[in-house]
């Protein structure tokens, strides 16, 4: 194993632990909109439409709108199936190398 399949095998799981954060921030904020979207359901506001003033709307809708957008669940989507895809690609019947592994590899006794 030299350094190079070492560092490639680092960037990978810090890719895949990296979408597990954004995944998990993701379904976070759009649990605190779905909230927010509840405590503000009776406010009313303005509406408006190409920026002019229109009819009434409230609050929350406002704010559950974003959660709606098409390109929301689209993303999310497409983060769940990268983990997905990431996590089936690791055979369990490969070796772990651990830095431990690397050592006695690269300096046998």
């Amino acid at each position: 194993m030299t350094s190079r399949d070492l560092t490639e095998n680092v960037e990978q799981l810090q890719v895949f632990r990296s979408l597990l954060i954004i995944r998990d921030k993701a379904v976070t904020t759009l649990a605190r909109l779905g909230e927010r979207s509840e405590q503000w359901k009776d406010l009313i506001i303005t509406a408006r439409t190409h920026n002019v003033a229109a009819q009434p709307t409230t609050f929350g809708k406002r704010i559950a709108m974003f959660g709606e957008k098409p390109t929301v669940p689209t993303r999310l989507s497409k983060i769940s199936s990268a983990i997905t895809r990431s996590a089936a690609s690791r055979e369990p019947s490969a070796p772990r190398w651990t830095p431990s592994h690397y050592l006695m590899a690269t300096h046998p006794k």
